[in-house]
């Protein structure tokens, strides 16, 4: 297990254990007990939140082939000062140079919008160009120095990389990265993650034709780190190593003893983002 990379967890607070009986929602529509905020590895969850409505506000001012260069000039400039967040790019980049022949990587891509934050600078670092994938699926693509971008409907043939944030069950790669490349005709073949949530993503994506990366998984081994530095309580540090063991079985549990915790969440909710997951939770029987 990667020691510096543990420690960026603590020091940017990007670990964080649910309280008992309030699970997280994940995007998937399932329920777990622990949450990572790759997004604070910019630095700290006050950076984080700055760059999200920084990210916000190009994407409302300007035009879509238009927006990369802006993204890569704000990203780059924290970089080039935060220590952390530079350290964490420096592992990405790194890691590919260290494990894949680079001239075999036609594209480096993201998707709106957390990838970005990593796809953006290691495309930058690697000298690749760059394809940002919008929810909408429209694709840009971008020189290496994101001087020119132009929106892009053929890319025949081309090997991808993807850069995303965080691996949980592949959701977004199932239903939007992957299509968005392939309309293009051209096919996501890897993708690296700082983080890999250990909830069985790296299946799902091998199922879909992707090969999956991560330079740290969640395990066992960095609960007991959490433990030790007092991060978590032994009860929590209990229900992560049940969930670890049998995500699905722990949860089920969860549900059992909880009946209208679902339903709940569906009526009075006032996320909207949790509430769909609720939903989805439900429709699939989770």
């Amino acid at each position: 297990m990667d020691k510096d990379l543990v420690q960026l967890l603590f020091d940017t607070n990007a670990f964080k254990v649910a309280p008992e009986n309030e699970p997280f929602w994940y995007a998937s529509g399932k329920l777990g007990p622990y949450f990572i905020n790759v997004d604070y590895f910019y630095g700290s969850k006050e950076d984080a939140q700055t760059i999200s409505n920084e990210i916000d506000q190009i994407l409302s001012e300007y035009k879509k082939e238009e927006a990369p260069f802006y993204l890569c000039e704000k990203i780059m400039e924290q970089y080039d000062n935060n220590e952390m967040y530079k350290k964490i790019i420096d592992k990405l980049v790194e890691y590919i140079e260290n494990n894949f022949e680079t001239n075999l990587i036609d594209y480096i891509s993201g998707g709106e919008k957390r990838d970005w934050l990593f796809s953006i600078p290691v495309a930058n670092l690697l000298g690749k160009p760059h394809i940002t994938i919008y929810e909408d699926k429209t694709t840009v693509a971008s020189t290496s120095d994101f001087e020119e971008s132009t929106i892009i409907e053929y890319l025949l043939g081309k090997r991808i990389f993807h850069i995303s944030d965080i691996l949980i069950a592949g959701a977004n790669f199932e239903q939007t990265w992957v299509p968005a490349i392939n309309n293009l005709g051209a096919k996501i073949n890897w993708a690296l993650f700082p983080v890999d949530m250990n909830q069985k993503g790296e299946e799902k994506l091998n199922e879909i034709g992707v090969k999956a990366y991560s330079l740290l998984k969640i395990s066992e081994e960095l609960f007991n780190v959490a433990i030790r530095y007092n991060v978590i309580s032994l009860p929590q540090y209990e229900l992560l190593c049940n969930y670890i063991k049998d995500p699905d079985g722990t949860m089920r549990k969860f549900i059992s003893s909880h009946p209208t915790f679902v339903d709940d969440t569906i009526n009075n909710s006032q996320n909207p983002k949790i509430i769909e997951r609720a939903k989805i939770c439900k429709e699939k029987n989770y």
